[in-house]
């Protein structure tokens, strides 16, 4: 008996590493072997990441998947992240959950998961960029954290998002990328948004693989908010 259905969808900007390739045929493949039906395969080309975004949430909502997985082309999984993501997305009650990957440009390679900062930081008062400033979160090793916003590029989200979410479901609008927009629409329609740093997520940089161990916390840091 199947254990549900569900989309893999993967937006392309540019030609797609082999390796990033290779590792989404293993994920499809091992999410289908633990006993879930992969109804739909989503994967634009070349084009705008806020309407590719919505090309494939429309397809998506379209076929009767409970669950769409996004996936971007710089990512390296592990093979059995749907599943592992799915029964802990069950276990925290959560309609969306965000693996926990970490900025592939820079020297930093801060976590790509914010939350809402509060007005005054270090006593000073911040002025918001367009009305949301965002802080980055240093999580713990392997507990599940709420967040406000955070990047699509291993998100775990239920249906259920898409039908309560007003469209489009992506944009870019003042300064704000498409996936904060996702997020701050979610969180106004009242979803929670979870992520879990207790697997590890690989981020193709200009040259090499960017995970936890590459994350480097400045003194004075003032995005810095720990979980």
């Amino acid at each position: 008996m199947s254990k549900g259905k569900l989309a893999f969808l993967c937006p392309v900007a540019e030609a797609v590493d082999p390796r990033v390739f290779q590792k989404a045929l293993a994920i499809v493949g091992q999410t289908v072997k633990q006993g879930y039906d992969v109804e739909f395969i989503g994967v634009t080309e070349r084009t705008l990441i806020h309407s590719a975004r919505n090309i494939l949430a429309n397809t998506f909502v379209k076929t009767d998947c409970e669950w769409a997985f996004w996936m971007d082309s710089d990512m390296d999984l592990p093979v059995d992240v749907i599943p592992y993501m799915i029964e802990k997305a069950k276990q925290l009650g959560a309609k969306f959950l965000t693996g926990v990957y970490y900025q592939r440009k820079g020297e930093q390679h801060l976590p790509v998961i914010w939350r809402k900062a509060p007005e005054l930081v270090d006593g000073r008062k911040v002025e918001p960029l367009a009305g949301d400033l965002h802080h980055f979160v240093i999580p713990p090793e392997t507990t599940p954290i709420r967040v406000d916003v955070c990047g699509f590029g291993c998100v775990l989200t239920h249906r259920e998002l898409f039908e309560k979410i007003p469209k489009p479901y992506f944009d870019i609008q003042n300064d704000l990328s498409e996936d904060f927009y996702f997020c701050i629409k979610a969180k106004a329609a009242g979803f929670e948004l979870w992520a879990d740093p207790s697997f590890e997520c690989g981020h193709f940089g200009d040259r090499q693989r960017i995970t936890r161990k590459d994350m480097v916390i400045k003194d004075g840091l003032k995005t810095e908010i720990k979980a």
